[in-house]
């Protein structure tokens, strides 16, 4: 009689973390699928460093960029809570060497990705420089 009650909450519990696994995943697809980038134009972007930040349910990137001559010459991430996307954080190295945020993302790491991406590409946009 009491193994069947606990078998009961157990299941309970289980079903109600399937749930809750599934809203989450859900709600951070959808948030990644509606992220809005926006067209930058590196040769208006001024010498300096720049920073910026995408947040989402399950995943948080802080960037500062850092551009010379219109060339982005580092990206460095501040903040990068991922879950299991730290794979994505080579992405920089790609977005470095073809000067823009809109590269490919790294595969099995496409949220984080994504995120870092477009932390990257709020810098470019907003412009709001670090104070040194």
């Amino acid at each position: 009689m009491i193994k069947k009650k606990v078998l009961k909450y157990i299941s309970i519990v289980i079903v109600v973390l399937l749930f809750l696994f599934a809203f989450l995943f859900i709600k951070q697809k959808n948030e990644i699928d509606h992220l809005q980038f926006t067209a930058v134009d590196m040769t208006q972007i001024a010498d300096g460093t720049y920073c910026g930040e995408e947040q989402t349910t399950l995943v948080k990137a802080a960037v500062t960029v850092t551009v010379k001559d219109h060339q982005i010459q580092n990206i460095t991430l501040i903040e990068h809570d991922n879950g299991l996307g730290q794979k994505a954080e080579k992405i920089v190295k790609t977005m470095i060497k073809n000067n823009t945020y809109d590269v490919d993302a790294v595969s099995s790491a496409t949220i984080s990705s994504q995120v870092i991406k477009r932390a990257v590409n709020d810098a470019l946009d907003r412009r709001q420089l670090v104070k040194e």
